[in-house]
């Protein structure tokens, strides 16, 4: 099995390990297997079929019920509050470290050599990043990031409307396709059903590519929108 498909389907397992409440001990009793083996093929970069099948059929879930639920993840709104729009504002260093961090995967190592910031100054934002509930700084100033999962970005607040405008005028100042049509309500429902699908089926597949080699990955900024009206200028 690759890589990528088995490190995704183990993060579906321990979610629904902390959501049912199971121990990794009273699941590894259930297996007949020690606990310290069952941890290691949990956090194995790579597993067997047979191994797989063997943990969903002890969670009593069959494995294409699984599959299904990942494949399946909708897209989940997300917009910034208050405290983060104002840290963000503030100090935009804090969001590059956080977008960083949480959406391309970057170390620690690769933040400070990106933005050119010094072991002090990462740390100093980190701490706020904390404060304000975007990651966690444990013991030992060990960092934990968010899980990540499909979003819808929501663009409220005066940071995230900033931060619209100026990927807007990044996006267009490249390849831009632009696209006339005259539908009828429902054809128009169905329009935005289509593009909705499709943004989820990528969005998926960003979290799920994120688990392989990294070096393959292409960056792509994607920007759908539509408004009433025609092309002609209202003269009047």
């Amino acid at each position: 099995m690759s890589k990528l498909s088995y490190k995704v389907i183990m993060r579906e397992f321990k979610s629904r390990l902390k959501k049912l409440g199971i121990s990794y001990a009273r699941l590894a009793k259930t297996l007949n297997i020690p606990e310290s083996t069952l941890k290691k093929w949990v956090n194995a970069p790579d597993g067997s079929f047979n191994r797989i099948s063997l943990i969903a059929e002890a969670l009593g879930t069959p494995l294409e019920v699984i599959l299904k639920s990942i494949n399946e993840q909708n897209l989940l709104t997300f917009t910034m509050n208050k405290d983060q729009q104002a840290l963000f504002s503030k100090n935009r260093t804090a969001f590059d470290v956080y977008w960083l961090l949480v959406y391309e995967r970057k170390t620690l190592d690769e933040v400070m050599s990106t933005l050119k910031i010094s072991g002090a100054d990462l740390k100093s934002i980190l701490f706020k990043l904390d404060r304000v509930n975007l990651l966690i700084v444990g013991a030992m100033d060990k960092v934990k990031i968010p899980r990540m999962i499909p979003i819808r970005w929501v663009f409220q607040g005066p940071f995230m409307e900033s931060l619209k405008k100026e990927w807007i005028e990044g996006i267009v100042k490249s390849t831009v396709n632009l696209q006339f049509f005259q539908l009828t309500a429902a054809s128009r429902e169905e329009l935005y059903k289509e593009l909705n699908m499709l943004e989820e089926k990528f969005a998926r597949r960003t979290i799920m590519e994120l688990s392989g080699d990294s070096k393959k990955l292409t960056q792509i900024r994607y920007l759908s929108a539509s408004a009433p009206g025609s092309f002609v200028r209202n003269e009047t």
